[in-house]
């Protein structure tokens, strides 16, 4: 059996499933399925490589690392990924939040997103954060009147939209002229003259992002020499800028995909942006965390029709929603599995209304599998918990981080019970 797309943390010993030096199975025997399974030591050793391959080329102190917590934002992850010297990249106050209660320092976290409202970007000014993302003019203008309100002086960089085609998907392509993301390089020369002459914002200069799942470093190459050669007109301009955002996007295995090469990742780095002098950000986030978690899940049914074998499982699309959304494919596998035993293909479901609640089709699983069995679905760290719902009036899955041979539940399963109490029913429909 082949486990190429499988992370080191994750190895069979004796034909059964090891996340670091824990049996899989071990955890199934306390914690309810569906759930979600971390390796601490996976997500240390992802946020190593990045380092390593940075500090390379890079003068240590000339680049922040500001991990990509929509990715997976867990409090007690986002701490794990804390304490490895990282910051953080926000879309919202709740990140914000999230990234307070992990112990990430202020001025080491970035505001990003096209929509930031009135009240976030109080909460970002109040908090002291390093910078705040600036996607169009009006969002300049509320920020500016925000400081103004508070008498602060808003920290801001531009996004620069490049128009480079990135990303494995076209719903994860976020560089280009059609996509919702960034401002063109004449907008943004305008903005920055203003923003110079305002009392209340402090423009430090630009970030991009240019897609995600990005396995050929070529679009990088593409975007950052755009951006250096952006730079290069801004200081013509008589600007200073001190700060360049670069985004995230770096891949990872889900299946057939080369491995992303970090080595001509740096080189690029150091070819375009290093010698501009810049403060350096990147947002990593499904590199950090995506090849690190696993989605556990139980047979509910083996369903034979004349057609297809089916295995319904208990874990549905709302679990894991990325094959539903970006036809992303997720290897599953069994927690036991002799190399020799004999295989059955298997059209893999889950038990949601709907016909995309689909995790593969035609997915080969040995022969003993049954009612009860426990497969995982694989490469589910990033966008797997973080976009999961309560679709069907389903429990929100449980999530666990394992360390070594231990186990700790991060997240217990929020439950029906859970979401009622925050629901009420007028007292006219009681009465009546």
């Amino acid at each position: 059996m082949s486990t190429h797309f499988l992370s080191p943390c994750f190895s069979y010993k004796k034909n059964t499933l090891y996340i670091e030096n824990l049996a899989v199975s071990d955890v199934t025997k306390t914690v309810k399925t569906p759930f979600y399974l971390y390796s601490a030591a996976q997500i240390k050793s992802n946020i190593s490589k990045l380092q390593s391959a940075l500090s390379a080329v890079l003068p240590q102190d000339s680049y922040t690392i500001c991990y990509a917590c929509k990715a997976l934002n867990n409090v007690a992850i986002m701490r794990l990924i804390a304490q490895q010297g990282c910051g953080a990249d926000i879309v919202s106050s709740g990140e914000l939040t999230r990234a307070s209660e992990s112990g990430i320092a202020h001025d080491k976290i970035v505001f990003s997103g096209v929509g930031k409202s009135r009240e976030e970007i109080q909460h970002a000014l109040n908090t002291s954060i390093r910078q705040i993302n600036v996607e169009s003019g009006a969002e300049m203008k509320l920020i500016e009147s925000v400081a103004q309100d508070m008498d602060k002086k808003a920290p801001i960089v531009f996004r620069l939209n490049p128009d480079v085609k990135a990303g494995a998907h076209e719903k994860i392509s976020t560089g280009q002229k059609e996509n919702k993301f960034g401002l063109e390089a004449k907008a943004i020369k305008a903005l920055y003259r203003y923003a110079e002459d305002s009392d209340h914002l402090s423009p430090r200069g630009i970030s991009l992002h240019i897609g995600s799942q990005l396995i050929d470093m070529s679009p990088f190459d593409t975007a950052y020499k755009i951006a250096a050669e952006f730079i290069a007109e801004l200081r013509s301009d008589g600007h200073a800028p001190d700060t360049i955002d670069l985004g995230g996007g770096i891949g990872i295995i889900y299946n057939l995909e080369d491995k992303p090469d970090l080595t001509e990742y740096a080189a690029l780095v150091a070819k375009h942006i290093s010698p501009l002098g810049l403060h350096m950000i990147f947002e990593p986030g499904r590199m950090i965390v995506g090849d690190a978690g696993l989605l556990i899940s139980k047979v509910m049914y083996v369903k034979e029709t004349d057609h297809k074998s089916f295995l319904i499982l208990d874990a549905g699309m709302n679990d894991l929603l990325r094959p539903a959304l970006y036809d992303s494919f997720h290897p599953i596998i069994a927690l036991d599995q002799a190399s020799t035993e004999q295989c059955t293909v298997f059209d893999i479901v889950g038990p949601v209304c709907e016909s995309a609640d689909v995790f593969g089709k035609d997915i080969s699983l040995p022969q003993s599998i049954t009612n009860n069995s426990f497969v995982a679905i694989t490469s589910a760290g990033a966008y797997g918990a973080t976009m999961s719902s309560n679709y069907n009036a389903r429990d929100i899955t449980a999530e666990v981080l394992v360390s070594d041979a231990r186990f700790d539940v991060i997240r217990r399963p929020i439950t029906i019970q859970d979401q009622l109490a925050f629901e009420d029913v007028p007292a006219y429909l009681i009465s009546g």
